[in-house]
């Protein structure tokens, strides 16, 4: 499971023309138009070892409690269809989304969609909870491997 998981983030990275693809594998952040993304492999879980991770944010001061409705009401329509959660990030204070997935249902194109859709999907998020007192500047864990400038295609979505 480890090479299916080691090849699809090589080949993931390849199609998006980073410089070091390889650092995909190892759990490296990367940004796309300012969304920091992380692929993380979860060996303790046979059947959904894809974890995919996805910082929306910082939580708008002016309507924090409106956020934290919004989330949970997510993560209780989500979760038991998509296998995915908001959260709060311990270290950074902003949403993040966690998605696992199953690797073997995962190939470039599918990963590739997947990525497109949530950059949209932040993208609205951060315009509705836009706050003056907010850039939305990324502020990952730690600085991200590559920060990709991309339009992804999402007229097919």
């Amino acid at each position: 499971m480890n090479n299916r998981f080691t090849g699809l983030m090589q080949a993931f990275g390849i199609a998006l023309g980073l410089p070091e693809p390889e650092k995909l594998a190892r759990g490296s952040p990367f940004c796309v138009n300012d969304i920091v993304f992380c692929f993380r492999r979860q060996p303790s879980v046979s059947d959904q070892p894809l974890m995919l991770f996805v910082d929306f944010g910082p939580i708008p001061k002016a309507n924090e409690a409106a956020v934290y409705y919004q989330i949970l009401r997510e993560n209780y329509l989500e979760f038991p269809t998509k296998n995915a959660s908001y959260c709060v990030s311990s270290r950074t204070g902003n949403v993040v989304y966690a998605r696992a997935v199953a690797l073997d249902a995962m190939d470039v194109a599918t990963l590739t969609t997947t990525v497109a859709k949530l950059v949209e999907q932040v993208r609205r998020w951060r315009i509705d909870n836009a706050d003056a007192r907010h850039t939305f500047a990324p502020r990952p864990m730690r600085r991200p491997a590559f920060v990709l400038p991309l339009q992804l295609k999402t007229s097919a979505l």
